[in-house]
Parts: C-alpha cells; sequence; structure tokens
C-alpha cells in the first residue's frame, strides 16, 4: 500500500539496559518505574499534530515516574508515530521486529496515542479539570500487537460544553 508519511515522532532507547525481572515474555515494555523509558524522537519535519502527540511522555512520566527525553534522531528500537494524512480519523497500532509503530490520519495519530495510553496505561480524563493517571510499575503492550481502528461515524460530538471549549480534553476522547 503507497502511504503518504508526513511526520515521525519516534519513541526509542535500548532494550539492552533494560533488567530482566521487568521484561515478561510476550510484553513490548515502553516504559519501567525506575528504570528504562524510551525517548521520544520528533522529527523536524513533523506536523503540529504529530509534535503534539509527544504529549505521550508527560503520562509515562505521571505513570511510572520516569522521565522522557525528547530527541532529534535515534536508530534503534521505537514506538514510532506515523501520520497518513489519506487515514483521516482512523489509526493502526502495530508490534513488529522491536517496534511499536501508530500510523493515522491527522487526528488518527492523537487517537491512537490515547488509545495506548487509556488501554494499556489505564488512563481516563473526565472532564478538562479531571483525570485520573494510575501509578505503574511498567508500561507495556501486548508483543505482535496489531490492530485497526476506524470510526463508525464521521462525525462525534455529544454537544457537551468541555470539548466544545476544549479541544486538548475532546481529542482524549476522541472527539471531532
Amino acid at each position: 500500500m503507497n502511504r503518504l508519511l508526513v511526520g515521525v515522532v519516534t519513541v526509542c532507547a535500548l532494550f539492552g539496559c533494560q533488567k530482566h525481572s521487568d521484561v515478561r515474555c510476550g510484553d513490548f515494555v515502553l516504559a519501567t518505574r525506575g528504570g528504562v523509558a524510551l525517548p521520544v524522537v520528533v522529527s523536524a519535519q513533523s506536523s503540529p499534530t504529530v509534535q503534539y502527540a509527544a504529549e505521550w511522555r508527560d503520562y509515562v512520566r505521571k505513570a511510572t515516574g520516569t522521565e522522557v527525553a525528547i530527541l532529534t534522531n535515534a536508530t534503534c528500537a521505537a514506538l514510532r508515530i506515523e501520520q497518513d494524512r489519506t487515514m483521516g480519523d482512523a489509526f493502526e497500532l502495530t508490534e513488529k521486529n522491536g517496534s511499536l509503530t501508530v500510523l493515522g490520519g491527522e487526528k488518527g495519530v492523537l487517537y491512537g496515542v490515547y488509545e495506548l495510553l487509556e488501554r494499556f496505561g489505564g488512563c481516563r480524563w473526565y472532564s478538562s479539570w479531571c483525570e485520573r493517571v494510575p501509578k505503574r510499575d511498567r508500561f507495556a503492550v501486548p508483543a505482535s500487537l496489531r490492530e485497526t481502528h476506524e470510526p463508525a461515524f464521521d462525525m462525534r460530538e455529544d454537544w457537551w460544553y468541555d470539548p466544545l471549549n476544549n479541544h486538548a480534553f475532546a481529542a482524549r476522547l476522541r472527539m471531532n
């Protein structure tokens, strides 16, 4: 399939630095408390939406207490957030060969990051002023993760004051 990749945020670190007790069979570990967190690499050509997806680091720090560095270049195992403008609000989550990729359209890249934070990190956003980020010893997703998410509706809105007036909160709820 021919895809136009507009921007890339790469999160990566050397897995050799992790303690063996932090890694469980069948998991792709992104961060461990007191251990390794994959740094975020933001390409200079990334769109503002992809750069905003680096908000990932704030939630990983809140959940694990591990600092996540932002780099401009890296060539190791990674979390890659790639934009394909033809995908709209859809996104794909794929773990393959030591990398986790979130590929999505303009808003899809954000929705993919929030899916990871919500489903695998336990994060919840109840309002623009109330969120829950549980403390975790490790942040991991299942190895061989391969999913495609495409909204059933083009328009997702509930006319609630908070998401109407707070675009960051609306994105976390995957509303447009």
